[in-house]
């Protein structure tokens, strides 16, 4: 995996997150795990976005949360915004883009249009 993008590789990136269209990422497919992601978001490929390793630190909750007897979600339930260390800012920015937009297709597609995400 590459360490640094490319201003041109992270602006397809960038539309293909929001035209819903892997046709712009000019990168060839397994060149960059990120830039995978992307095409996976873009292909409405939500669940093995949010299943990918790169996406566990990003959606996971501290120890410290627990469930009282009401059913209540409590203590600390902060998103974890570490992600792989060798990453530089852009790479994480774009990491955290992508399961941004996975998660709210995700969500709606649950939610409201179906199919299911399984």
């Amino acid at each position: 995996m590459s360490t640094s993008l490319a201003p041109t590789a992270l602006r397809e990136a960038e539309y293909a997150l929001l035209q819903c269209d892997a046709s712009p990422l000019t990168t060839g497919s397994g060149a960059d795990a990120i830039l995978d992601i992307v095409r996976d978001v873009a292909e409405g490929q939500f669940k093995g976005v949010l299943m990918h390793e790169l996406a566990k630190p990003l959606l996971s909750i501290s120890n410290e949360t627990s469930i009282n007897e009401e059913g209540v979600l409590g203590g600390d339930l902060r998103l974890q915004y570490t992600s792989p260390g060798s990453l530089d800012d852009p790479r994480k920015e774009l990491l955290r883009l992508a399961i941004g937009v996975a998660s709210l297709h995700a969500f709606v597609q649950a939610n409201w249009t179906g199919p299911d995400l399984d």
